[in-house]
């Protein structure tokens, strides 16, 4: 699989590794290919089975936009599928992210239990 890696800076690495570790929330990047409707998740296989996707925001007509669950993609297989009579799918070589949760957390926080 051909994987294209894109640079972040610091603060949203940062955010990143926080909202993964406490939340359980990742995002990851694709490059849309008209040819290529499904796109794999890339969580570890000990974080599937992905519990929600939130958020899939991409470009469309070369402006930024937000798609839609069940009208522009649906989820399955731990994977995104566009739908492909849709109309509203991401312009062809742009960059569209997903924001999902999955169910295998560290459950990480500040707060510790008392020794008694």
């Amino acid at each position: 699989m051909n994987r294209m890696y894109f640079r972040k800076n610091y603060n949203e690495i940062v955010n990143s590794i926080l909202e993964h570790m406490i939340k359980g929330v990742t995002k990851e990047k694709h490059t849309f290919r008209r040819s290529r409707l499904m796109y794999e998740f890339e969580c570890r296989p000990e974080y599937r089975p992905v519990k929600e996707v939130t958020l899939v925001e991409g470009f469309l007509k070369a402006n930024r936009h937000i798609f839609k669950e069940d009208q522009d993609y649906v989820v399955k297989d731990n994977a995104i599928e566009w739908i492909s009579d849709s109309s509203e799918i991401p312009d062809d070589k742009s960059l569209f992210e997903v924001t999902y949760s999955f169910e295998n957390n560290s459950r990480l926080s500040d707060i510790s239990k008392s020794r008694n």
